[in-house]
């Protein structure tokens, strides 16, 4: 009888985690399809449909919900009229908030749920509001508290010194000292020097600006590819045509 118990325990721990290895299969492959969706925005869909399939069989896979957060993030930045933007930065907001309840020390799930929240807010015309402004910057604070290398929460606490009136606490020196930071971190995160050129437009120093635009134009091995073809390089080209008018 103990032989046959332990037998049935042996096999519900081998079927359990073969199940957790096809779950972290499939997050793998979302994240992939996630980082190559400038090869074909579709990925992105395919993604979605992986991971919403994860978290049907385990609600409370961490990665399963910090990736579905980052791929609403990207449906909302795509998304054509505000109304549809807002139930995607609501859903990105849920989904790095169930991260959080799960794991509270995860940096990623503050970032994306400030993400989530600070892109809804801009939206709504409301982010200037006290509420919205603290809850953004306290998560924000937090995912570089956990992470202090989070290259992509320095950016983004960055444009938000940037963006933010100095009533409610915004400082451009603040926001060039963070990317400084990002910078040194990891040299070749293409984000990094956009937001970092427009600080320096901001302070009037456009030179430097269209020095870090061209620079960002010439890179041969960025961190993200991703960002870098779909975003980064973009915004460079745009402002090297407005540092030359």
């Amino acid at each position: 009888m103990k032989k046959t118990i332990l037998t049935a325990m042996l096999i519900m721990s081998s079927c359990a985690l073969l199940c957790a290895a096809a779950l972290a299969e499939r997050c793998a492959l979302a994240e992939k399809y996630i980082e190559d969706r400038y090869l074909d925005w579709s990925l992105i869909d395919k993604a979605g449909s992986e991971l919403e399939g994860v978290l049907k069989e385990e609600p409370a896979n961490l990665k399963a919900n910090l990736l579905l957060s980052r791929v609403w993030i990207f449906r909302g930045d795509k998304a054509a009229g505000n109304d549809e933007k807002i139930k995607c930065y609501d859903k990105a907001a849920e989904l790095g908030k169930a991260a959080m309840v799960i794991d509270q020390n995860s940096a990623d799930a503050h970032f994306y749920y400030a993400a989530g929240i600070g892109r809804n807010a801009q939206l709504k015309g409301i982010f200037n509001a006290l509420g919205v402004v603290g809850e953004v910057k306290k998560e924000m604070d937090r995912t570089i508290e956990l992470d202090p290398k989070h290259v992509i929460g320095l950016n983004a606490l960055a444009q938000y010194y940037m963006e933010v009136p100095g009533l409610f606490g915004g400082s451009i020196e603040k926001s060039e000292e963070l990317l400084l930071r990002a910078k040194e971190i990891d040299p070749n995160q293409s984000m990094t020097y956009v937001t970092l050129a427009k600080v320096f437009m901001r302070q009037g120093k456009r030179g430097k600006a269209k020095e870090l635009c061209e620079f960002v134009l010439n890179m041969k091995e960025p961190t993200k590819k991703a960002y870098y073809i779909l975003d980064d390089k973009p915004d460079a080209e745009k402002l090297l045509c407005e540092l030359s008018r």
